[in-house]
């Protein structure tokens, strides 16, 4: 018995949002990233009793390129995007701590797998961002449960986010469900195994199918431009979501991507086509003449 529950927990320490390997590749990066890049600037933005911590470089008068993780996570999974020289041509590169991740803080007793608040602590950086730039553009990168909340903002927002790009997120409430591996982290000393991350991790993954539930029936709404991309090869989030998400966003301003041969983590090993991506949903944007912006 106690075998087969290392072996469970084992399993889904792999499948888990984390590949320790692409993150400790990434952390050596972000050192390298503050020890060669002065311009690098870290700021906290005070939002009623909460604290949202995020890293930028950049003009400010540029457009403003909002990169949201999934979970667990922080900053510096994407911090390769802060020196990108093609990004930063065209943007203001912004990499957030969500709420109650890395140091961003949710005053009094919140649920930080609480949706609406997390979209209304994060869209309050999207008005700053607009303000310093003089109304330019907003784009919103989210990746897996980072890709899952996004919808959430621009949809709550709208005024506020132009662009969405949304990589490897859960969009369907039937796709939304917890896994078995999901379940054996709720057991008794699975957390004492798992660690905190991994256990506070598993809790949005349980608030996760109620959260999109209430987002997909306001899919139909979302006027921002979008890029839906997906890895047919991914084992944590399912590729049908972006079946689904053919089927009720709307079509006029999305454009949906399918890789054959990638998996979860496309945006931290592709970074090339991720700027791709980004640069194009800004030249939809500007030529966007729709009359529901």
């Amino acid at each position: 018995m106690k075998l087969n529950f290392v072996v469970v927990v084992f399993s889904f320490l792999m499948l888990s949002c984390s590949s320790r390997e692409v993150f400790e590749q990434q952390e050596k990066i972000t050192r390298q990233v503050l020890q060669d890049n002065p311009n690098v600037q870290h700021d906290y933005l005070s939002v009623d009793e909460h604290t949202l911590h995020y890293v930028s470089n950049g003009q400010k008068q540029k457009p403003a390129l909002i990169i949201i993780h999934g979970t667990p996570g922080d900053w510096q999974q994407y911090s390769r995007y802060l020196f990108n020289e093609d990004l930063l041509s065209i943007y203001r590169v912004v990499v957030i701590d969500r709420p109650g991740w890395g140091d961003s803080v949710l005053g009094g007793e919140q649920a930080y797998a609480d949706f609406p608040l997390q979209a209304s602590i994060i869209a309050s950086l999207a008005k700053v961002l607009r303000e310093q730039s003089q109304n330019q553009p907003v784009v919103l990168m989210g990746h897996s449960l980072g890709s899952s909340l996004a919808p959430q903002i621009a949809l709550d927002f709208p005024e506020l986010i132009d662009g969405l790009l949304l990589f490897a997120g859960t969009l369907s409430p039937e796709l939304a469900q917890p896994r078995w591996f999901n379940y054996v982290a709720t057991l008794p000393f699975a957390p004492m195994i798992i660690g905190d991350e991994l256990s506070r991790a598993n809790q949005e993954i349980f608030a996760l199918e109620e959260n999109v539930k209430r987002m997909s029936e306001r899919f139909h709404e979302l006027a921002a431009m979008t890029i839906v991309v997906q890895g047919m090869k991914d084992e944590l989030v399912y590729p049908a979501n972006i079946d689904f998400a053919e089927e009720v966003f709307n079509v006029q301003v999305t454009t949906f991507v399918r890789l054959e041969n990638e998996g979860h983590l496309f945006p931290m090993t592709r970074p090339t086509d991720v700027v791709l991506w980004a640069s194009a949903v800004l030249k939809q944007i500007k030529q966007q003449t729709s009359p529901l912006k």
